[in-house]
């Protein structure tokens, strides 16, 4: 446990989101060194941000906002706007409700709004409009905390997702398991809704999801690459968020490793609820490879599925999938989504057109719209 404990202590000191306040902790850091995530999401939000609008979400419940602004801008990180950027910054809808008070036309783009109250009506009486707001600003200075704070933090998320998908690949799932449902519960805002990380902690990983994990792990042909998809798989981060540390392996390829873990699951899922058949479903558009198009609105025996074979992926960038087949269900009367490969657009067409029947009929839409045009 001594490993473990070693990379609960990584994780904390990396984890973005820590230290948050807490209601003995009412003093906020004067330092730019002291700033934490919390501070660093204030001062990007608030740039353009109106001095007459209050400020809402979980922020306000982080940090002292009134009280850390005198802060900032003693720190020249933020600024008030001049007038003529505060105009600039205003809706076309309060410039008019400015100009409509001042008995002047209303017409014309935006800069001839501006230009019109610039030149007809003084400063002193826009600012008492309530349509008027001067604005916070970031500084050139502000600007370069944010961008120095969140290119750090990305390493240090980096540096606890390569940590976490190192155990995983040498074969510690349960304890990278741990590590995950530790550092999610920690998090301001937990991914997964409704999902208790905590009580997944202290319960550990189930033993059909470890053998699940266990299985993909030792009969993949690209370790790192499964290794990765099943810390997404555990953890509900996006993999489109993957710095690559091993020039060998793709994002492609964890996707493609986290499709087959999704297959592995959905099998599972059929046998635990007595489900004997499936239906192989492919999309209905221009991009589906022949392979899947085959394929489309077959029906298989679950104990028959074999992924790549006539269960989704069947390649990397497959867009497949199965559902139920329940003995007795008709199709008649239920519908599915195709996308018009010329317009984009989506539209519906019957449940029991498959993709075959599905191109067939573009065929025949085209000719008729050549007749028209002939």
């Amino acid at each position: 446990m001594g490993f473990l404990k070693s990379l609960f202590n990584i994780k904390k000191d990396i984890n973005p989101e820590k230290n948050l306040p807490s209601d003995n902790d009412t003093a906020l850091p004067r330092n730019i060194d002291k700033f934490q995530a919390e501070h660093i999401k204030v001062l990007r939000r608030l740039d353009r941000h109106p001095l007459k609008e209050p400020f809402s979400g979980i922020m306000t419940l982080e940090v002292d906002i009134p009280k850390f602004i005198p802060i900032l801008l003693e720190l020249k990180l933020i600024e008030l706007s001049s007038y003529e950027v505060s105009l600039s910054l205003l809706k076309n809808d309060s410039l008019k409700a400015i100009l409509k008070a001042a008995g002047l036309k209303v017409s014309g783009n935006k800069n001839e709004l501006i230009q019109r109250i610039l030149n007809n009506i003084s400063a002193d009486v826009v600012k008492q409009s309530d349509s008027y707001s001067d604005y916070y600003l970031v500084t050139e200075q502000g600007k370069k905390v944010i961008s120095s704070f969140y290119s750090h933090q990305e390493s240090n998320v980096q540096l606890y997702r390569n940590n976490i998908i190192g155990m995983i690949e040498s074969g510690d799932i349960s304890n990278a398991y741990k590590v995950i449902c530790k550092h999610n519960a920690e998090m301001p805002i937990p991914p997964g809704l409704g999902m208790d990380w905590n009580k997944c902690c202290q319960k550990g990983i189930s033993p059909s999801q470890l053998q699940l994990y266990s299985q993909q792990l030792n009969s993949s042909n690209n370790r790192h690459a499964t290794a990765a998809a099943i810390y997404y798989d555990i953890s509900g981060d996006s993999i489109q968020t993957h710095v690559v540390s091993n020039c060998d392996t793709k994002n492609d390829d964890i996707a493609f490793q986290n499709k087959i873990l999704h297959a592995k699951r959905e099998k599972q899922s059929y046998k635990e609820c007595g489900v004997k058949k499936y239906r192989y479903l492919a999309t209905l558009d221009s991009r589906t490879c022949p392979i899947c198009g085959n394929l489309d609105g077959k029906v298989f025996a679950v104990s028959e599925m074999k992924i790549g074979v006539n269960c989704p992926p069947m390649h990397p960038e497959c867009r497949c999938t199965t559902v139920a087949a329940i003995e007795g269900q008709a199709l008649e009367g239920k519908e599915r989504r195709a996308r018009d490969p010329v317009t984009g657009k989506t539209y519906l067409v019957p449940a029991s057109m498959n993709y075959q029947e599905w191109y067939q009929s573009l065929s025949k839409i085209e000719n008729k719209n050549t007749q028209r045009r002939k």
